[in-house]
């Protein structure tokens, strides 16, 4: 696949190389092209960098937090520096351990430091293991989770999809967590819990469909969501 490297790699921001990263792993591209690889280097050369969210972890660039559009599905919230940094760390955390599980990155000192974090779970948790300070750096560290798989990630997941359900109501619609940003956390899940929503979903998800394009990033992202309970 011809991919010019500018195409992944946005040496402005973290947060559209991520995304970039996202697409092309969802369009095959292999992991050894030039402009993965580019992009897959500048976002491990970020962590422990000014700004991060703790020690070691990935900084968002300056016209990130300028812009503070930080989930693929362009669900912001209600924007903080904090929750920021937290969110793309966490995808940061998610594209390496995705795209280089057992090559360099998966040898590198900082990798074997976020295992660690991983297996100390629970961390920086309010109420439950599964759950962070807020319902959308929750679905951020699912997403990590679920990609790193470290020992114990999935009672940590199914934790807090409990608490997710509970706000899952027969409508289909919820009131803290993304909408989009969820449903798509959802759909990597390789968790039993997982299946049993797709019904009390599909209606919503098919009113909204509709109203979906695939001619920007964002759009693309909210429309596999949506695919995925409509499959």
């Amino acid at each position: 696949m011809a991919l010019q490297t500018t195409a992944i790699l946005d040496r402005e921001h973290l947060s559209d190389t991520l995304w970039n990263l996202e697409e092309a792993r969802l369009k095959g591209v292999p992991a050894d092209h030039p402009g993965v690889c580019d992009a897959l280097d500048w976002v491990a050369s970020r962590a422990g960098l000014p700004g991060a969210y703790k020690e070691g972890l990935h900084a968002p660039t300056e016209a990130d937090y300028s812009r503070r559009w930080y989930t693929p599905t362009g669900e912001n919230g209600s924007p903080s520096g904090a929750g920021l940094s937290h969110v793309l760390a966490e995808e940061s955390l998610r594209a390496l351990a995705l795209w280089r599980p057992e090559q360099e990155w998966g040898r590198h000192p900082m990798m074997l430091r976020v295992r660690d974090r991983f297996g100390a779970m629970p961390y920086d948790h309010l109420g439950s293991p599964g759950t962070f300070c807020c319902a959308r750096c929750s679905v951020a560290r699912w997403r990590a989770l679920a990609a790193g798989r470290p020992q114990g990630w999935d009672e940590v997941v199914s934790d807090g999809l409990r608490s997710w359900s509970r706000e899952c109501l027969e409508s289909g619609h919820w009131s803290r967590y993304p909408y989009y940003y969820t449903l798509l956390a959802l759909s990597e899940l390789p968790l039993a819990q997982v299946q049993g929503v797709r019904s009390a979903l599909r209606a919503s998800a098919e009113r909204r469909i509709g109203r979906l394009s695939d001619t920007d990033q964002q759009s693309r992202f909210r429309k596999r969501a949506l695919e995925w309970v409509l499959a």
